[in-house]
């Protein structure tokens, strides 16, 4: 597959070009293992972000070319986006636990430098991703450990 293909639609996100593919882009990617010659991924990484993005529907993976000299042979970046009230956003998708009810999710932060790789200033966009606004417990209201910005419940509190 090529990256002009319209199974792919391209977005700007933190000064990068990433491509969302449609659900028949993900069929033939997955079948190919590479887009415009490139792998996608690492090994098996692009069967893990699909995999959590197939049990969250909000998630989206995304495939971004890495910034610099010396990187266009280099498989593609794959990135996890998650909706929030600025638009997509990239996310380090965990699990959490609310100390304070025991509420269980899914969550997702824009704080952290590595999911910023290919951007053209990975340090303004982790400055962007700071300044998001975080979610609360989605039960109680207390802060999380890690401050999300997008959070999917799994498991309510056992009353």
């Amino acid at each position: 597959m090529r990256s002009d293909d319209p199974r792919l639609s391209p977005i700007e996100l933190d000064g990068q070009r990433l491509l969302l593919p449609s659900g028949p882009g993900w069929e033939t990617l997955r079948r190919d293992g590479r887009l415009d010659g490139l792998p996608l991924g690492a090994g098996r990484r692009l069967e893990t972000y699909l995999a959590i993005a197939d049990r969250s529907p909000e998630l989206r993976v995304a495939l971004g070319r890495p910034a610099g000299e010396g990187e266009a042979r280099q498989p593609w970046i794959l990135c996890h986006l998650a909706p929030c009230a600025a638009g997509w956003r990239r996310v380090r998708v965990r699990s959490q636990t609310c100390f304070g009810c025991g509420w269980v999710g899914v969550t997702g932060t824009a704080r952290d430098y590595a999911i910023y790789e290919g951007s053209p200033d990975p340090l303004a966009a982790l400055a962007a991703g700071e300044a998001l606004p975080t979610l609360p417990c989605p039960d109680c209201g207390a802060a999380l450990p890690e401050p999300p910005i997008w959070a999917q419940t799994v498991r309510q509190p056992t009353p």
